[in-house]
């Protein structure tokens, strides 16, 4: 892996823009586990795109916590700050080899019941990093059957 992977997110795989957000909630499948949320839209990149320059990484991805959960702004962006650390030390692991497929993902934070333990073990790493992992799995698993539906009907219409 090169050094420049570890330093940072790039600024190419930042999800950003009102449209693009709606665009992912609205179409995309959701995905949770008990502290996160992932909304995930994989759409498949034709040759004319994957050339276009401004295809520059295929997965984009943005970071969302609620103020209704939140009241605080430090406090979102202290979350927010652990999401992106938690998924660029993951996102290696779990996203690579899927060049064929343009992903969009969205992560937040996912706390249904409002209880002061959770709100307070959230603001710890190595829960937001062990419930990452969890999330990005379950992702891998969404994207392989995609990309496997995609090769049978490749399959398919060469037959």
């Amino acid at each position: 892996m090169d050094k420049e992977n570890f330093v940072r997110l790039r600024k190419e795989e930042i999800l950003r823009g009102f449209e693009a957000f709606d665009r992912v909630f609205k179409k995309s499948k959701h995905i949770k586990t008990n502290f996160l949320s992932g909304y995930i839209i994989a759409e498949k990149i034709s040759l004319k795109e994957s050339n276009s320059p401004l295809k520059i990484k295929n997965i984009k991805v943005g970071f969302v916590v609620s103020k209704k959960m939140f009241r605080k702004a430090n406090e979102r962006n202290r979350i927010k700050r652990l999401l992106k650390e938690s998924y660029r030390l993951n996102r290696d692991i779990y996203l690579k080899g899927y060049s064929d497929l343009y992903i969009s993902l969205i992560l937040g934070v996912n706390i249904e019941s409002e209880t002061t333990n959770e709100v307070r073990d959230i603001n710890k790493l190595f829960i937001i990093n062990s419930e990452m992992v969890i999330l990005l799995n379950e992702i891998k698993s969404y994207l392989d059957t995609k990309t496997n539906i995609n090769n049978e009907i490749r399959t398919d219409i060469s037959d």
